[in-house]
């Protein structure tokens, strides 16, 4: 091979004049060559001498080869997403995206309010030897919106090239393989951690929540394919989290389980709130949702419509906490309760009103639907003080 390299003419030995321009790869401007001038550069590039690489694999300043790898094969299968500029590959922040927090931390937060208030009304059975279990509880429950978010992505990759390009595995970020470990492994996490807690009820919910989250993405069950099943998912997921946050906390400090009319109250509320996401949640995803057959209300009657009804179901709720704060003053704290629901309720009415002002374009109903688990947030934080 050497013999035969020092045979060819001088004029295939020299470096090509892009390639001894150092701002060669500084453009920003995509990468538009074929298969086969790629090729032939990978081949000129041995010939002086230069680590010859993947065609697929070429460094630019703004991509790591790993990462332009990845949309490559991602374009071969037929995505449609365009590799963003700027942009290189974070194993930290995809694992990050695959989790989606935002979904997480109203898990988080109705957790650390079950766990306070319950330890709020009998301080005395409080032990430092008691932790190891509660954070056992907070990983349980938190395993299940890790699995939640990570198997929906998995069975909506199709969908997602449309409605959400930028998740990790519609745009080709992380692989599949490790995916399905990730969300194995959450399973198995999961009730691990319920079972170090020895909570029935804990247990119970844990993997009731698993198998349902399975029955709604999974065919040929499939149940996100209509609102009516998304509706009754959630439903079902936030009143097993709250049990199951509820009965370890109860559990955990040696106490039967037992229901009071907060833990009534906030159970209702949330699973009408969680209900209500069953609709919200399909505002940015109409056009993917009505390519693949997903007959949701948006797609049904309209996103303002469907907004509205949301909107409307909302503001119910609203006033079913000010008549419960009203109808049992010696249960909750009026001055807190009262005015922390028409404040929430204002709110709600401004970011609607906003939506209804931006013709409920995908952009912003996508920023509606995450500002509605920072509401769902905020009733999580006064739980403990109403």
């Amino acid at each position: 091979m050497d013999n035969l390299s020092l045979s060819l003419p001088t004029k295939y030995l020299q470096v090509p004049a892009q390639l001894r321009n150092p701002n060669v790869f500084a453009h920003p401007k995509k990468l538009t060559a074929n298969a086969t001038k790629l090729s032939d550069m990978s081949a000129k590039c041995s010939q002086t001498f230069l680590p010859a690489r993947s065609p697929y694999c070429l460094d630019t300043s703004h991509d790591s080869s790993r990462a332009f790898l990845f949309r490559a094969k991602a374009k071969q299968v037929g995505e449609t997403s365009e590799f963003a500029p700027g942009r290189k590959l974070n194993y930290i922040d995809v694992l990050v995206k695959f989790l989606r927090p935002y979904s997480m931390i109203g898990i988080f937060m109705s957790c650390m309010a079950y766990l306070l208030r319950t330890c709020m009304e009998s301080p005395e059975l409080l032990k430092w030897s008691l932790l190891p279990k509660a954070v056992a509880t907070l990983v349980a429950v938190l395993s299940t919106s890790a699995f939640n978010s990570g198997f929906n992505q998995l069975h909506d990759i199709e969908i997602d090239r449309i409605n959400k390009p930028d998740l990790v595995l519609s745009s080709g970020e992380l692989p599949l393989e490790l995916a399905w470990l990730l969300v194995t492994s959450y399973v198995i996490i999961g009730i691990l951690a319920s079972a170090f807690v020895q909570s029935k009820v804990l247990i119970a919910c844990i993997c009731i929540k698993f198998f349902s989250i399975y029955i709604y993405n999974a065919p040929p069950i499939r149940l996100k394919r209509t609102s009516a099943g998304a509706i009754f998912s959630a439903s079902l997921w936030v009143l097993t989290t709250n049990f199951a946050a509820y009965g370890a906390a109860r559990h955990i400090l040696g106490l039967p389980f037992q229901l009071s009319l907060p833990v009534i109250f906030i159970a209702t509320f949330t699973t009408v709130f969680h209900a209500t996401f069953g609709i919200l949640k399909d505002l940015p995803d109409v056009d993917g949702d009505r390519k693949f057959g997903v007959i949701t209300l948006a797609v049904l009657f309209g996103k303002r419509t469907a907004a509205l009804l949301g909107f409307g179901i909302l503001m119910h709720n609203y006033a079913f906490a000010i008549i419960m704060a009203i109808k049992y003053p010696q249960v909750f704290r009026q001055a807190v309760m009262i005015p922390a629901h028409i404040v929430m309720a204002c709110i709600l009415a401004y970011q609607v009103w906003k939506l209804e002002k931006a013709n409920y374009n995908k952009e912003d109903s996508q920023v509606f639907y995450k500002f509605m688990w920072k509401l769902l947030d905020a009733e999580w934080a006064i739980f403990p003080f109403i």
